[in-house]
């Protein structure tokens, strides 16, 4: 016996612009008028719950309902999922999918496509039958960005999904891909290679959690620095004493590294200067670039951070006058912006003479 139950679906609203290079799979001709205008359903048969409809803000609280009432459901079959209207509401509920340890599947001739798509990653197995119809992507428009692909990599705007493909062990550069396939109005059909390349199916791949490492000394040489595999909150084990002479400035050195097993987006952090002292900082891995509005802000993004990768960072810090000594404790934070819980701290007690 099959029990329907209403559940909401979040879409992914994905890309813009056309890629002439890639060959999609052959138009698909399905469409169905009900579901494209109501609310994502499971419909629970045994040990699978297959799911049709739009992802919406009610598919969190469906798919709980789900989980408790039918607790042998095991996979997720998704028939015609067209995508979502609330990014927010499909990336908290595909989480509980991938919690509870459930599997997803496409099956013959389904439909499934933007947040649809994203849902389908939930899965810690997933699979596509090879009569599939459509496996849609696209870039996403709002909040004043009529295509994000034009955006840079360090924008914040990036984040929600980034922050989701690494929880389910999807490289970046799907996210990105998206970005290029087809405009926020219309739909890249992912053919078998597309669906390869990005290890779509299989058994998911589980990232390390984020681990960024901060390094803070006066030299610029990452290895003579205190605090490699050192991770404090406070600042312990690496801490750098800073002696000033009246103006002339005094200059120490940061590194950021990624300690994980997979990409990462990382931020740069500092404590304001006081009134008596004046602070500037360079990143010098790559083209040095002063970022000290950005550090003692809000923060410095670092986008795409490999495993392993190094972020440099020079601070040069001096006396606002030779009549006043200036006395302070920096802090500089290494934090992942991606779960914004992990983080590495870094002190330097900065005295004049």
């Amino acid at each position: 016996m099959k029990s329907i139950i209403l559940i909401p679906l979040v879409a992914v609203i994905l890309i813009a612009g056309s890629f002439s290079a890639l060959a999609e799979r052959p138009t698909c001709n399905r469409f169905d008028a009900f579901w494209d205008n109501n609310s994502a359903a499971f419909a629970v048969n045994g040990t699978d719950a297959t799911m049709n409809g739009i992802i919406d803000g009610t598919t969190p609280g469906v798919v709980a309902a789900l989980l408790r009432d039918h607790p042998a459901v095991d996979t997720i079959i998704l028939d015609y999922v067209p995508g979502s209207d609330n990014d927010s509401a499909n990336v908290n509920a595909a989480q509980m999918i991938r919690a509870a340890g459930l599997n997803t599947h496409i099956k013959n001739n389904g439909v499934v496509s933007s947040g649809g798509v994203d849902f389908f990653l939930a899965g810690v197995n997933r699979t596509i039958d090879a009569g599939v119809c459509e496996v849609g992507v696209h870039s996403w428009a709002g909040g004043g960005i009529a295509n994000p692909a034009a955006l840079p990599r360090s924008s914040v705007e990036h984040l929600l999904y980034l922050r989701y493909y690494r929880r389910m062990g999807i490289d970046e550069e799907f996210y990105f891909f998206t970005l290029n396939a087809a405009s926020a109005n219309n739909i890249y059909n992912m053919d078998d290679t597309d669906i390869a390349s990005f290890g779509m199916t299989g058994a998911a791949v589980v990232f390390a959690p984020e681990r960024p490492d901060i390094r803070i000394g006066k030299s610029g040489n990452s290895s003579r620095q205190a605090g490699n595999n050192q991770y404090s909150n406070s600042g312990k084990r690496q801490t750098l004493k800073v002696q000033l002479k009246k103006t002339r400035p005094a200059k120490f050195n940061l590194t950021i590294e990624n300690d994980s097993n997979a990409y990462d987006y990382m931020k740069f952090k500092s404590s304001r200067a006081g009134r008596s002292l004046r602070m500037t900082v360079f990143r010098t891995s790559g083209r040095r670039k002063n970022i000290t509005g950005s550090v003692a802000k809000s923060g410095f993004l670092i986008p795409s951070v490999n495993p392993g990768e190094l972020a440099k960072f020079q601070v040069l810090i001096k006396n606002a006058s030779s009549q006043k000594k200036g006395r302070q404790n920096f802090k500089f934070t290494g934090s992942s912006s991606l779960t914004g819980s992990k983080k590495d701290v870094a002190v330097a007690k900065v005295s004049s003479r």
